[in-house]
């Protein structure tokens, strides 16, 4: 009788609870990241538990004031993209800036 294959068990096998708890335990710049990377992660991103902005994950290029300029508007911008996909059923535990 042929043996069955064992399935090996992946990341995204993973309940969404469970998910979630990892992705809380990462900055915000690489839960982004993580999320996406596969579809199912992606789904998760309206649903984090936390969300804790650090302007230091928007380097400034340069000195120059236009390049500051750009940088507080990449980082407005990131804050107001999150929040608005943002499932509002889902409470929100952390919120920073």
């Amino acid at each position: 009788m042929p043996r069955r294959r064992k399935r090996a068990t992946r990341i995204t096998d993973l309940k969404e609870t469970i998910m979630l708890k990892i992705l809380r335990h990462l900055d915000l710049k690489s839960t982004i990241r993580t999320c996406a990377a596969t579809g199912r992660w992606r789904r998760l991103l309206p649903k984090l538990p936390a969300l804790e902005f650090d302007i230091a994950d928007f380097p400034v290029p340069s000195l120059r004031r236009s390049s500051q300029k750009q940088a507080r508007r990449n980082f407005t911008e990131a804050v107001t993209r999150l929040l608005s996909i943002r499932d509002g059923r889902k409470p929100l535990e952390r919120f920073s800036i």
